[in-house]
């Protein structure tokens, strides 16, 4: 287990980048367009500030939202929420410069906030998770719906919102690409981290380097049917997704069967909850073979440097899953990984 384990790790940061070390937070966030280093304490408006700049004009965000750091996984991160100061509507308009669809984005309770922490110090045991998180993710912020409101997101990341990840309860019992556990976990909280720090990276990437050839355009972008996606309601932009999604998803399910390696092989874990992890990786394999045939074939939309992200990215998976396949084959039916 730990040599496989080790083969995995090796290959991580190559997915993403060729450069092997990942930049610091300050780094990031002035390739993505901050005029200078933000001071310590305001380290966590960095996304209302890239916000702004990305937009390309005053979106009234950062008047809006205002910040609240915490410690967790020795790292220091910051919370999201609407501004409380007099004569100002800080919820409405933080709702408005966010602009997810049918959400609103509230300040955590102490529960999910001790939650996410909690997630957050299971990341930091894995070194190259909290590598990721740590270089891509300053701020977390709480969305929730109106009750009885259906399409609560779990985790998501959004590209003019660069280092910030925003979450609901859901990311306490469902990981993609369609398990839903009946108990809460700080476990599956950790993975949808995780998983947006994927995002986050691409997303710096595909901001900051020519991936796809000049002239591409999600609008235009040739369209890959979603197998497990076709249950997605009215939402047709669901169920076939644009090459630049396909990008984000295979390079979150190739990197998530590391992570879920890792929790198999956890002697922490306990038997129900590797077979809830066994049976959301068996069925991520079919998904990731999906979207990296698309990545192959649509290769012709890409840049050299973008195809060899893209070479990089389905050779990891390749290998990733014949590991996974055969894990699960041979574990069918045991407690679990022996080291």
């Amino acid at each position: 287990m730990t040599a496989a384990l080790n083969a995995i790790e090796a290959s991580a940061p190559s997915v993403l980048t060729p450069v092997q070390v990942l930049p610091a937070r300050d780094a990031v966030a002035i390739s993505l367009g901050l005029a200078s280093s933000p001071e310590p304490a305001d380290q966590g408006l960095i996304p209302l500030r890239l916000h702004e700049a990305l937009r390309g004009k005053p979106t009234g965000s950062m008047g809006a939202g205002e910040i609240r750091v915490f410690r967790a996984g020795q790292r220091e991160f910051w919370w999201l929420g609407p501004a409380a100061r007099e004569g100002l509507d800080g919820a409405a308009d933080l709702d408005s410069a966010v602009d997810l669809t049918g959400h609103h984005i509230v300040w955590p309770t102490h529960d999910l906030a001790q939650g996410v922490s909690g997630a957050l110090d299971l990341i930091a045991t894995r070194p190259w998770a909290m590598s990721l998180v740590a270089t891509f993710i300053t701020t977390f912020a709480m969305a929730t719906t109106p009750d009885g409101v259906r399409g609560r997101i779990t985790s998501c990341s959004l590209p003019d919102f660069p280092l910030c990840v925003f979450l609901s309860d859901r990311a306490f019992v469902h990981i993609p690409p369609l398990s839903v556990s009946t108990t809460g976990s700080i476990r599956l909280v950790a993975e949808n981290i995780y998983h947006e720090a994927v995002h986050q990276s691409v997303n710096h990437q595909l901001l900051t380097r020519p991936i796809f050839l000049p002239g591409y355009s999600s609008a235009t972008s040739p369209k890959i049917p979603i197998y497990w996606r076709t249950s997605a309601g009215n939402e047709t932009r669901n169920r076939a997704w644009e090459l630049d999604r396909v990008l984000h998803a295979a390079a979150v399910y190739c990197h998530l069967l590391h992570w879920r390696y890792a929790e198999l092989a956890d002697p922490k874990t306990d038997p129900e909850h590797r077979r809830f992890v066994a049976e959301a990786t068996r069925e991520s394999l079919g998904a990731l073979a999906i979207l990296c045939e698309a990545l192959t074939e649509h290769i012709g939309h890409f840049t050299a440097e973008g195809a060899l992200m893209v070479g990089r990215l389905v050779e990891a998976s390749r290998q990733r899953s014949a590991l996974l396949d055969a894990t699960l084959e041979h574990s069918s039916g045991s407690a679990g990984l022996k080291a």
